[in-house]
Order: C-alpha cells, then structure tokens, then sequence
C-alpha cells in the first residue's frame, strides 16, 4: 500500500510564504497610495491661486542606476503673491523623485530654461491656505500614474495572491497533519477533499486562474507598450513596435478568460461522487459524475481515465512543469442516468485499473503520480467538459486478476464505437480501393487544426522576436540560436498544416505514399513481412499525446506507418483496421 507523505513542515513553508508576500503586499499599496495621492493632488491644484515667478536657476540632473538613467529637474525662483515677495523657492511639482517615463522633466527643464534666459514671468501655482506651498508645474502624468497603478497590482497582487496562498497552505497543512495522524495507513483519508468521496471538478479554478491571468497580463502589456512607444518612436526606433505582440497575447487572453466565463455559466460545477473511496488498483473505479444543468450530447459522453506523470525539469527560471501519460483508458457513454430530468445529469463511470499501474502519489511535489478522470460532450455552442483528481491506491481488495463483472459493464450504458467511427472522428478519410481489392486510408492536410493553429501562433510570435533581435543589434550568437529554432518552428508549422499522407492496405501489401503536400516518397511492402505493430508517442497537445505507428518486419526493419494520430485510442483503432487485412 502506498502512503501519500504530505510534509509535516507544510506549516513552515505556509509561514514561509505569508512572511515572503509581505514586502511585495507593502510595496503594492505603498504604489497604490502614491497613485491616489497624486490623482487628489492634482484636482486639488486645479482650485490653487495663479501668481507670477521669477526663475533663478534650473537644471535637469541625471541619475544613473544599474540598468537605467532617470531624470529630474531642480530650480530656485521668486513669486509674488498678493503683494508679497517671497524667495528662494524650490519646489518644482508635487511629482519629487526622478523618473524617465517619457519626456516630461526634460520638456520642463527646457521651458524653464528660456524663461531664464528671457528674464520673462512664469506662472506659477500657490495654495491659498498656505502661501509657502508652491509650484511650478502641475500637470496632470497619466503615463506616471499609469506606471504606478502597474506596480499596485502587479506587486499588490502577488504579495497578497502570495499571502493568501501562504495562510490557506498553513490551514490546510494542520487539517492534513491531523488527519494523516487519524488515519496512518489509509492516504485516501487523509486530504479532506478525498474523504467524502465528492470530487469537485477543475472548472472553477480554471475559471479564476483566466481571470486573473488575463487581467494581470493586460495590466501590464497594455500600458508599458504606451510607456516605451512614447518615449522611443521618436528616436526612430521602429523594430520597438514589437512590443505590440504583448497586448495582442493580452487580446487572446481576454478571449480565453470570456470563453471560460461563458462555460462557467452555461454548465456551472460538476463533481464526482464515487462508489468508493478510493479507485483500487487491481480493482475498479466507479461512481457518477454530476452536474448542475440537464446535458444532451450528441455523440455520447467521452470518459477518460488517466494515469500521469507530473514533474519539473530545469531550475531556476528555466524550471517548467511537465506531465507525462503513464496509463489511459477512454469509453463513451451512450445516454446518462437521469436524461428525463431536464435539471441535471448523472453519468456513470465504471473502468477498470490495471493492477501493474501506480497508485497516487503526491509525497514529492516535483515528481508525483496523478490520476485524471475526464468527461466530454458535443453540444450545441460551447462544448460540455471537466475534469477531476482522484484518489486511487492499491487496497487489500487489489487483484492482479481483476475484472468487471457483466452487471458492473451494464450499469454503464457504454456506446459501442468501432474504429471506423474513431478514425473518421480523426479527420482521416476511409475508401475502397479499386484497383488493389484493399482499402485506402487518406490523413489529410489541416486535420489537426487546432494543434496546428496553436504551433502557428507560437511560431509568429517567437519568429517577431528574432525579428526584433536582428534589429536591436543583438549579439550574433543570440541571432543565430534564435533564428535557428524560428526556421524550425516555420517548417513544423507548415509540416502540421501541409502534410499529407496515404495508406493503402489488401491481403498482399502495405503501400505507404505521402509527405508535404501529399508529395515524398513511396514505399511496398510485402504483407509477408509483417511483424508486429508499435506506438510511439511522439508530442503532446494539452495532456492528449500524439502518436504514430511503426511497422516490425520479420528482416528487422521499421516503417512509420502513420504519425499525427492525436490519442491512444485513435492510433489503436487505425492498428486495429490494419490487422483486419493481414492474413498470416
């Protein structure tokens, strides 16, 4: 049996965490507060006395950090106001520090310097209240405060999205130690969202993480290319119009988190409710999954199970999360529970789990052991889908011998779908051939067109970047390792589009034809030298794999038979078609 091992320092890491947010919280509302201050200031000057000054001396002062040059400007000068001279005044705008958001100190410094050249009046703005309180300049900053108002939420939002992750972890990390102590051999018992055997689906994290995503990133894609635009046009840098790929993302996020509003509200939270707790390993998973509005499909209900692999690789900032197929079994199910009740849906699941399959485990969260269950639905408008992690283990009832009774495979109402109707749910084109007595089996181009489309995108905007490094005179190295992959990415991307291939099959040989634009080489094989068929995962589209079919020959050669066949059970239906013409 298999303990999930949940951290008994959890509370360290959430107290960890809280004291981590707090400078990134404090700077957000410190950020926040100079915004607001500002906004008041400036409506409150707009009410402030007009009087006449004398400028003295004024200088725009550089200041150079590490990776930039800021500027301010300092001046000394008289006014007079209501009769009375005052002197040596100093304050140039409520806006003190220095800054280079656009050219604002430089514009005031020029100003300032031909009126001190001129020995004309400048106008100057006085508080009535308080004769001392002056200043030159009160202009409204919008690209100021709008650089402000980026570091509130970006900085707010992480030290507090930080904060509350901290204080849920070290809740949460109390919860498991006392149930972990409870109930030391039973894992399944030992997550509260386990115990009752109701599984929510990810829908509604999904839901706040596009929200939150998309705001975030338009936050500050949207403002910092006006920043940079205004500040470096004018120097006749053109290649910086490529920062409008970020707010173009930005669209494409908003886009995702509409279509995610959309669905939420369409379909709301499902959840599963299992027979028992947990899946057994060498036994079965069962239960229904539930929802909150009366689903029709019109295809069925497609059920996945999978096992998978969830890991990082790299560290640092080259560190990324991967998850990896151990194990999937898909069915589809005809007709739900409930389909006479227009208020809700209950579908069954039934699958039974191999007993050589690893059980969860999540007691290293850089390499745990996942187990998924998702549904599908072909609906009018949006499409019905969720998923859910669940808890499976091996048991005392685990059997190496397992199978489901014929009761348990009647409960579900399965919907026999042969591999005719998978590969043409596959875009691959199914004839006769007449002129070898076989069958010709045609993967056209553009059939996987949205994996296709997703390369493509990915390729424009990493191609804009080579773009843009060729023109900021970058290292040439840096040109070469990045246009290197661009030229890659380019021709994948038009392969994914473009390829077309053909399989043609009788009792006496395999023909193989096909390649860019159906256009490569052609090869015969005598069905004689048939050996065996094998799947190869080859890349993955979410946490679907892409496989293809290689051909064993008796004289030990291999062939790629197919490729592009987007899940397992497609590439097992299109082996399935091709044995039924050979005959040993």
């Amino acid at each position: 049996m298999t303990k999930v091992n949940v951290s008994k320092s959890g509370n360290g890491g959430g107290v960890f965490l809280t004291l981590f947010s707090l400078p990134f919280a404090a700077l957000g509302v410190g950020m926040a507060i100079a915004t607001i201050w500002n906004v008041f200031a400036y409506f409150d000057q707009q009410s402030w006395d007009v009087a006449e000054a004398t400028i003295k001396s004024a200088k725009l002062e550089s200041h150079r950090g590490d990776d930039s040059t800021t500027y301010s400007v300092n001046a000394t000068y008289d006014y007079v106001y209501k009769g009375q001279t005052y002197q040596d005044a100093t304050k140039v705008s409520k806006h003190s520090g220095s800054d280079n958001i656009s050219s604002f100190h430089q514009d005031l410094n020029k100003r300032l310097q031909r009126h001190l050249k001129s020995k004309e009046p400048y106008i100057c703005y006085v508080n009535p209240d308080d004769p001392d309180d002056v200043v030159l300049n009160r202009d409204f900053r919008p690209l100021k405060l709008v650089f402000f108002g980026i570091f509130a939420v970006v900085f707010g939002g992480v030290g507090f999205g930080i904060m509350f992750w901290g204080i849920k972890t070290i809740i949460g990390s109390k919860k498991i130690n006392k149930l972990q102590r409870a109930f030391p051999k039973q894992p399944w018992l030992q997550k509260e969202s386990w115990r009752e055997g109701i599984i929510k689906s990810s829908g509604k994290s999904g839901l706040i993480f596009s929200i939150i995503f998309a705001t975030f990133w338009n936050a500050i894609a949207i403002p910092v290319p006006i920043i940079i635009l205004t500040k470096e046009v004018e120097k006749g840098q053109s290649a910086i119009y490529l920062v409008l790929l970020f707010p173009l993302v930005g669209i494409f996020l908003i886009i995702w988190a509409i279509y995610a509003i959309i669905k939420w509200k369409k379909f709301g939270e499902s959840y599963f409710r299992m027979e028992n707790v947990p899946g057994v390993i060498g036994g079965k998973l069962s239960g229904k999954i539930c929802t909150t509005v009366n689903i029709i499909p019109e295809d069925g209900f497609h059920i996945k199970l999978e096992c998978v692999n969830r890991y990082e690789t790299g560290s640092g900032k080259n560190r990324s999360t991967r998850e990896n197929i151990l194990w999937e079994s898909e069915q589809v199910i005809e007709k739900e529970l409930l389909y006479q009740d227009l208020t809700r849906s209950e579908i069954p699941v039934v699958f039974a789990i191999p007993f050589s399959e690893k059980p969860t485990d999540e007691s290293n969260s850089k390499n745990q052991i996942i187990w998924k269950l998702k549904v599908s639905a072909a609906v009018s408008g949006i499409d019905y889908s969720s998923g859910f992690e669940i808890p499976v283990f091996k048991t005392c009832e685990s059997n190496p011998d397992f199978a489901l009774s014929q009761e348990e495979v009647e409960a579900a109402p399965h919907k026999e779908v042969n591999s005719v109707e998978l590969l043409d749910r596959g875009g691959i084109i199914i004839s006769p051939s007449y002129s070898s007595g076989g069958m010709e089996y045609l993967f056209p181009m553009g059939r996987n067109w949205k994996s296709s489309l997703s390369l493509t995108l990915f390729t424009i905007v990493w191609n804009s970047i080579v773009v843009g490094i060729y023109f900021a005179k970058a290292p040439l190295m840096f040109l070469i390792i990045f246009g290197g992959v661009g030229i890659l990415l380019v021709i994948f991307s038009l392969n994914s589009w473009f390829n077309k291939r053909k399989v043609e099959i009788n009792q006496y040989s395999i023909k193989l034809s096909g390649g860019f634009m159906g256009i490569g080489s052609k090869k015969e094989i005598d069905i004689k030298e048939y050996r065996s068929f094998d799947l190869k995962s080859t890349s993955s589209q979410s946490s679907t794999k892409f496989y293809k079919i290689l051909m064993n020959t008796v004289s030990n050669e291999r062939y790629t038979v197919a490729s592009g066949l987007l899940g397992k059970p497609l590439a097992d239906a299109f082996i399935t078609e091709l044995k039924k013409h050979i005959i040993k």
